[in-house]
């Protein structure tokens, strides 16, 4: 087998052990599909970037009270001044990858964060 197939092949069988969920397995299959396009890919140098998420914008601080509905846990956090550089808004176009890996997002914001915290928690054996 060839050094990438056989670390592809690795990289699916370690994503497949992880904690199962429902929102988590989604997540795996995604991680899959994404390795199966590059690996069939002929071209062994080829690379590419795809943008992954919702492709509706989300500010830090409506993260962090997400966060914290859903897990139930208060973050420490402080709100500065705009810092010389920072941009306002920042949003990701998604369609790249729903046209080459024929993938959409079916996961909200909430359940992509509970689904994370939980496999958190459990890789690391303890109750965070």
């Amino acid at each position: 087998m060839k050094t990438q197939e056989y670390l592809f092949d690795h990289v699916k069988k370690h994503i497949l052990k992880e904690v199962s969920t429902d929102s988590h397995d989604k997540i795996q299959e995604d991680h899959i599909k994404s390795l199966d396009k590059l690996i069939s890919n002929k071209d062994k140098s080829y690379y590419d970037t795809f943008n992954i998420g919702t492709g509706k914008g989300t500010s830090v601080l409506e993260l962090i009270k997400c966060f914290e509905n859903v897990t139930e846990n208060k973050l420490n956090f402080k709100i500065g001044d705009r810092r010389k550089g920072d941009v306002a808004e920042c949003f990701a176009d998604v369609s790249k990858a729903n046209k080459f890996l024929n993938w959409k997002s079916e996961l909200s914001v909430e359940d992509s964060l509970l689904s994370s915290w939980n496999w958190e928690k459990n890789i690391n054996n303890e109750k965070l």
